[in-house]
């Protein structure tokens, strides 16, 4: 760039060229000389950018600015706010915020979007628009999956829900070629194949070595802090070794040997685990099932009625009601929450619950938990949500909490069920700091009809498996078509800029004709 600058002098441009000369070797990483290095096929997909930051991205900020008007912002916040979280582990969602500031959102915040878009955009969009960002909130978990049981079977999923994806996104305009990231999601699948699931080459998770890099940084005089940083890590290095016990060589005394318990003892120091940026916390598995239960002013104000059934088959127990049950850090259990049952071992039938409460039985030898819960059966494919819907069979039933596979985010089908919205109704004492003001909120009716929503990144298997969603792959002529019809929409939205710019131009052209 700079030897084909204009106002770069000519010492400069000779300089470099005489650098490029007598020391092109040195310009360039020796990696890219390596044989076995291929900088394509070597380097993986980074889902953070490529994903998030950029396929989400660009489609969220078309929709919203060619789509969403001011009459509709108050139903859009109403439907950010009134989406059920059960079981996604994210915090309360403020519609307000997404809306506002759709231009600055961040990786997190991507996230959320795919997995609410059918519940919250979907209402707003074209039939073109929907079967476009279904292909995309339907790929986006095969992406984030970090477990992957088959990988065969998967990949060849991947595939054929990306070129599907890729199939309507060309035929909505071609246009979208311009963007790079849409080449390099083309790289995915060969890159999960070559590095295992795309989460474990996330940029973000790597960020947090920098505070460790800047710990080294800081003691370096500057003159030389490549060398300053290599010696700390050394430094790094060899004290692991030595807290971890590791078996070392003595080269003075030629022979092996171990560190002293007092040197390994350290270690465990929970000052110096967190100066070496050790958590603990994250190590200890959780081992047994704990329960939250109501304060007795929260009882005594609303009682909870033991269920007549478990009294007859559990005389002379004591009951108590649980607010919440752990059973381990994916599972926590609560009152309306859906849940995948165990199959029997005679049977192969998909069971789906909902919590209704959760009893803790206790006798003089022991106690125990039962969960009371409404069986829901699987329908069909919705047409609007491009989703599996369930619906309750309003039969009742009792199960341990060992026999719970995992918990479901399902949604209400506001659709086919008509919901609406209204303004919150809140008490000027509830108001706090940060507040983000006037709120909506949905009004669901009564309706029994319920979407599982398969686009949660949370248990992604077990949603997919119990939804059944079938991808296909376009064939030649398809991705013909298709490429056609982007490039014709390519063409007509160039020509209507052109007009817009120029609307003389169209008066006498339309004269002319």
């Amino acid at each position: 760039m700079i030897v084909k600058d204009r106002k770069a002098s000519k010492t400069k441009k000779a300089l470099i060229n005489q650098m490029h000369k007598d020391k092109s070797l040195k310009l360039f990483s020796p990696m890219l000389r390596l044989k076995g290095f291929d900088g394509c096929k070597d380097t993986p997909v980074e889902v953070l950018h490529v994903v998030l930051l950029g396929v989400v991205k660009y489609l969220l900020r078309d929709f919203m600015t060619t789509t969403i008007k001011p009459k509709h912002l108050p139903q859009l916040i109403a439907s950010w706010d009134s989406f059920n979280v059960q079981s996604l582990e994210l915090g309360q969602i403020q519609g307000k915020y997404f809306v506002k500031h759709y231009k600055s959102l961040v990786g997190k915040h991507f996230r959320i979007v795919l997995q609410l878009a059918p519940f919250v955009l979907f209402q707003f969009m074209t039939a073109e628009q929907r079967d476009l960002w279904t292909a995309l909130c339907q790929l986006a978990p095969l992406v984030f999956q970090t477990s992957i049981a088959d990988m065969v079977v998967y990949l060849k999923t991947l595939q054929d829900q990306l070129d599907h994806f890729m199939h309507l996104l060309i035929q909505m305009s071609a246009q979208w070629v311009n963007k790079p990231k849409f080449h390099m999601l083309l790289h995915l699948p060969d890159s999960i194949r070559r590095f295992g699931p795309a989460s474990l080459v996330a940029t973000e998770k790597f960020e947090s070595f920098n505070g460790i890099l800047r710990n080294a940084s800081v003691h370096s005089n500057c003159h030389c802090p490549g060398r300053d940083l290599a010696i700390s890590f050394a430094n790094y290095e060899c004290m692991r070794a030595l807290a971890s016990g590791a078996k070392l060589f003595h080269h003075i005394d030629n022979r092996y040997f171990y560190a002293s318990p007092q040197v390994t003892n350290m270690f465990k120091d929970p000052m110096i685990q967190k100066s070496m940026g050790l958590n603990e916390k994250l190590l200890n598995k959780y081992t047994g099932i704990t329960a939250t239960y109501l304060s007795k002013k929260a009882e005594q104000m609303a009682p909870h009625p033991v269920p007549p059934h478990l009294m007859q088959a559990y005389p002379g127990q004591t009951f108590k009601f649980v607010k919440s049950l752990t059973v381990d850090s994916k599972k926590i259990l609560t009152r309306n929450t859906f849940v995948q049952v165990k199959s029997s071992d005679l049977s192969t039938t998909k069971r789906i619950g909902r919590i209704n409460n959760i009893w803790n039985v206790q006798s003089n030898t022991g106690s125990g938990y039962i969960i009371c819960l409404t069986w829901f059966k699987l329908m069909g494919i919705s047409d609007f949500y491009q989703l599996r819907s369930i619906s309750s069979t309003h039969v009742l039933a009792d199960v341990f909490p060992h026999e719970i596979e995992a918990t479901l985010n399902v949604q209400h089908n506001c659709h086919e069920g008509g919901c609406g919205f209204k303004k919150r109704e809140r008490n000027i004492s509830d108001y706090q700091e940060g507040d983000p003001g006037l709120s909506y909120e949905t009004m669901h009716n009564n309706h029994n009809s319920f979407i599982l929503n398969s686009t949660s990144f949370h248990a992604t298997s077990n949603h997919l498996y119990l939804a059944e969603l079938e991808y296909y792959r376009p064939t030649a002529t398809q991705w013909v078509a298709a490429i056609q019809i982007g490039l014709d929409k390519w063409h007509l939205g160039a020509q209507a800029a052109v007009i817009d710019h120029n609307p003389g131009a169209v008066t006498a052209q339309d004269h002319h004709i």
